[in-house]
């Protein structure tokens, strides 16, 4: 039973662990994993209060468990205890002064602990690094056992096997069909009580199920930014937190594009209109630049977005890269670089640079 709650627990199908060891609590009542898997369970399902509770069982079988330590300072730091979170994390390094989780929490209270960034890590879903392990999703074998599968035909068969791995390659995604909601998340896939809430959507539950299934639709079709947009719309929203933790599980899907690869590229004036709506999207965007600054670890730049012709400026964003690229400031310039919300307002996190040789248009 343990053994399959874990299987389900790497799969990321929390719901299903405690559909199968809430009500075990008497067999397993001297079991730490029992109450571990459960606490862990919970926290990535976001709700906190029932982690804590299924922790405090743990505790009492293990009170210097180390993992369970970790989770506890995570669970502290999500609430905005920093002080109970910076307690946990220093009792750790007194047990395991290598341990990188805490040396990690640490580092981050720091440098980011104010209550604003730690809400801004909840929502996007950051937060979850410092959580505990998942270990490696079992798809994962079984995408390794497929390319195992054609690394062998293409010993046996080179030209045949190279083509097939090309094929497997450019399979469509599909819509995560393990990540679909099941009939009751779509039941209660709003919040009943938004007395104490503010939203920047409000949806019904048809909306928030046909943005759901929208991100999953985009996805399996390689729109990771649309996909995106719709995550966004439920992240904002009134939906229910056990759906906004799922569409989480479909961002952690995405990948990096490239100048060739990136799909659904917005303007500057769509995402200006509502930057939450595009908040972590992916971008291509021409203009030239200007207040070019290098910091120790950042270089910054304000990019006239649209203005490569020198005849109009459609908006002026700042970019940031974490080394400085190059880029001649004199000719117009191309960066793909990724929506980053702060403080109401969004700058681009640059990823790359693209100018035609010899300043050639």
């Amino acid at each position: 039973m343990l053994d399959e709650a874990r299987w389900l627990l790497r799969a990321r199908r929390f719901p299903d662990v405690l559909s199968l060891l809430e009500n075990r609590v008497f067999e397993y009542r001297d079991s730490f994993d029992f109450y571990f898997i459960l606490g862990t369970a919970c926290m990535y399902l976001g709700d906190s209060g029932g982690a804590n509770s299924w922790f405090q069982g743990a505790k009492k079988i293990r009170p210097k468990d180390i993992n369970l330590l970790n989770a506890e300072a995570a669970l502290f730091l999500r609430r905005g205890d920093t002080d109970r979170s910076v307690e946990n994390y220093l009792y750790i390094l007194t047990l395991d002064p290598e341990n990188k989780l805490a040396q990690n929490g640490l580092k981050f209270i720091q440098e980011y602990g104010d209550a604003e960034m730690i809400a801004q890590w909840v929502v996007s879903g950051k937060i979850k690094r410092f959580y505990p392990p998942l270990g490696v999703h079992p798809l994962v074998f079984k995408v390794a056992a497929w390319v195992g599968i054609a690394l062998c035909t293409g010993l046996l068969l080179f030209f045949v096997g190279r083509s097939a791995f090309a094929w497997w390659n450019s399979k469509p995604r599909g819509p995560l069909p393990e990540l679909a909601l099941s009939a009751e998340e779509k039941k209660a896939s709003v919040e009943t009580d938004m007395s104490a809430s503010a939203y920047r959507y409000i949806l019904s539950s048809s909306e928030v199920t046909d943005a759901y299934d929208a991100a999953r639709q985009y996805f399996g079709e390689g729109k990771d930014n649309a996909s995106r947009v719709e995550i966004n719309r439920i992240l904002n929203s009134n939906a229910a937190q056990s759906v906004k933790t799922k569409a989480l599980q479909i961002a952690d899907y995405f990948t990096v594009p490239t100048f060739d690869t990136l799909k659904d590229n917005y303007a500057y004036s769509v995402v200006a209109e509502d930057p939450y709506l595009y908040n972590q999207c992916w971008v291509i965007w021409s203009g030239r630049i200007t207040n070019m600054q290098k910091a120790s670890d950042i270089f910054r730049c304000d990019l006239l977005v649209g203005y490569e012709s020198m005849q109009r400026v459609d908006g002026i964003v700042t970019v940031e890269f974490s080394s400085m690229p190059i880029i001649n400031a004199v000719e117009p310039v191309q960066i793909l670089g990724q929506i980053m919300v702060k403080d109401e307002k969004f700058i681009l996190s640059g990823k790359a640079v693209y100018q035609p040789l010899n300043g050639a248009n």
